[in-house]
């Protein structure tokens, strides 16, 4: 059938994959051994796997630490809900006080559990490989500098994110042995020539391939796709039994298998570019050259999207890249339920506040990165001095330097190798709509173990027992004095965050965009005035409440002793322009100055000359 494509489902790859090499138990031998265990362990094991059975194989058959367990399971969970409002009510059903409570009763499709735990490897197959990764983005092929030291750095730091590319050649080197964890006991004891896939293998294995067909790729089953009448032969389908002949179909999806129509390779040629507006700076400068050195760096980036052609919201990606001294701002319908990649910002403040379905923040400096609800997993890697706000399921770092995160997530984050000087802290944050999105993304208010991360290669080092004040004060000295390579953010140090859009309230959308005047869509201003935000989700922690109002206390206090002060009209202009001028002062030299001027808005043209969202 001319119009049948088979391709790499990229989830597993982009959200599932940690980037870090997987735990050694997790090998393939391993993995095969689990998978005839499981078979003959029979209820809670196969064909679903409790996350007790999952515990139990973890701890007292592999040996790998209790942490690491959970982390695959909860990330495996993640990936797999496509019904958002069944993992909210699971959240709402289990106890306020115990997140791990939520897991009890799930469990997970066992098969496709195997194939994404040895999905990982492609963590630690690719350090020894010559797949590129850290090519300049976007990448079309495979970088003939394979060799080279910078790509070894980012093939151990951030092999999740090699491109479709990659995806597809670990898949076609690694597809037999992939299909040998999904055969039953008696086919698996068999060489591949003779064993026998069953159709429910074949359904797990729509894990990693997926199908679609005709002039709109619609998506099809793997299954459909293998028995079609045309194609029988060359699967090796038999009929009378229900299965496949594995060493026919394993050739069949070899020659067939092609790499992600959805993925940045055909995002950039095929998919649709955004005018996103660049907003004008109007800083006047304090000294010339470097006034004229900041204008020269300033640089409006590229985003494009899939989401011209993209069948399924799945499917959907934003990438947003090469943004310098710059701010952006957009929460519109691009973004919600897109996989976002945000790449190569510097210096630049990026507020995407919608609900998405996962973000990657790679090679950022000295940006701000500002998040709506985002369902599954956060990703920042390759980052420096760079302040990362997330409301998340998921919160991962890898080889990140100097950085701030404020996070809201159910889920302790994952602090992988190459990590320095990371400050983490509680969401500091909100805006109108956050908790409809959270909501919609399944994200729950009533958790929060921003405190709480798994510090090292997987390696179970997080805080425990960290709901009192007194005890969040000494994991912070203690992280201190062993040098670790993250602290929790002195509180002393810790201001809540106002998002600097004013929202205008709209009845007859949830959305308000303004038009910019050259056809592109320009920044979205307004939510609706239903179930508004007014205050950070779950609140703060006390010790930072505390510190809030200490603060406020200081400044009410100053405020009565310049009223006490009694002063004439002339001085209070005296002293009223000094604090400004001091102000002003403050703002260059930590170079704020620039990110206010950028929030002034174009004026809306008296015609529009375009519809919004249009591209050039």
């Amino acid at each position: 059938m001319a119009s049948l494509k088979l391709w790499v489902n990229p989830d597993p790859f982009v959200i599932g994959v940690l980037p870090s090499p997987p735990h050694n138990k997790l090998s393939p031998s391993y993995l095969k051994k689990i998978a005839t265990y499981v078979r003959t362990r029979g209820k809670g094991g196969y064909p679903l796997m409790t996350f007790q059975s999952w515990r139990h194989i973890a701890l007292n058959k592999l040996q790998i630490p209790e942490e690491i367990a959970i982390v695959y399971f909860d990330i495996y969970t993640l990936l797999n809900y496509k019904d958002r409002a069944t993992l909210s009510e699971s959240y709402k059903l289990a106890s306020k006080s115990d997140f791990t409570s939520t897991r009890q009763g799930k469990s997970v499709d066992t098969l496709k559990f195997l194939l994404f735990l040895y999905l990982q490897q492609i963590s630690k197959i690719s350090l020894r490989s010559s797949i590129k990764s850290g090519e300049e983005w976007p990448s079309h092929k495979l970088s003939s500098r394979s060799n080279s030291p910078d790509s070894m750095a980012c093939r151990g730091s951030s092999p999740k994110n090699l491109d479709e590319q990659c995806h597809l050649q670990f898949v076609l080197d690694h597809l037999g042995e992939m299909c040998e964890l999904l055969l039953d006991p008696d086919s698996a004891s068999k060489s591949q020539r003779d064993a026998i896939l069953s159709t429910e293998g074949l359904a797990a294995l729509s894990f990693v391939i997926h199908a679609s067909s005709g002039a709109h790729n619609a998506c099809i089953s793997l299954k459909d796709a293998a028995t079609q009448q045309s194609l029988v032969l060359r699967t090796g389908y038999i009929r009378t039994t229900d299965s496949f002949l594995l060493h026919k179909l394993v050739t069949w999806l070899k020659d067939n298998l092609s790499t992600n129509p959805y993925g940045v390779g055909c995002c950039i040629s095929s998919g649709r570019r955004f005018s996103w507006p660049l907003f004008p700076e109007q800083t006047a400068p304090t000294a010339s050259s470097s006034s004229n050195s900041n204008n020269r760096k300033r640089h409006k980036g590229r985003v494009a999207s899939n989401i011209n052609y993209a069948s399924k919201s799945e499917y959907k990606q934003v990438l947003i890249t090469q943004w310098t001294h710059s701010t952006l701002a957009q929460s519109c319908e691009v973004l919600e339920d897109a996989c976002v990649k945000v790449h190569r910002s510097h210096g630049s403040y990026i507020y995407l506040l919608a609900p998405m379905r996962a973000v990657s923040v790679e090679k950022c400096r000295n940006s701000t990165v500002v998040l709506g609800a985002v369902q599954t997993t956060v990703v920042a890697t390759n980052c420096r001095g760079s302040v990362i706000v997330a409301v998340c399921g998921q919160l991962i770092v890898s080889h990140c330097v100097s950085c701030v995160f404020y996070v809201l997530t159910p889920r302790g984050p994952l602090l992988l190798h190459g990590n320095e000087g990371i400050q983490i802290a509680p969401l500091h944050t909100h805006y109108p709509a956050l908790e409809r999105h959270m909501e919609q993304c399944g994200v729950p208010t009533s958790w929060n173990y921003w405190d709480q991360p798994l510090s090292g290669i997987l390696v179970g080092d997080s805080r425990k027992d960290a709901s009192n004040d007194s005890t969040r004060k000494d994991a912070t000295e203690s992280a201190s004095s062993n040098n670790r390579c993250w602290e929790l953010l002195s509180p002393t140090e810790f201001t809540t965050f106002t998002i600097p859009f004013s929202p205008s309230t709209s009845s007859t959308s949830d959305s308000k965009l303004l038009d910019s005047g050259d056809g592109s869509s320009s920044m979205l201003m307004g939510w609706s005035d239903r179930s508004l935000t007014t205050s950070i989700p779950g609140g703060l922690p006390p010790l930072y409440e505390r510190a809030l109002a200490q603060r406020d206390r200081v400044v009410r206090t100053w405020q009565r002793v310049v009223s006490d002060a009694k002063l004439s009209k002339e001085d209070r202009r005296c002293f009223q322009r000094y604090v400004e001028e001091q102000f002003q002062q403050w703002l260059h030299e930590t170079s704020n100055k620039r990110q206010v001027d950028q929030l002034i808005l174009p004026k809306p043209p008296s015609t529009s000359s375009g519809d919004a969202g249009q591209t050039k």
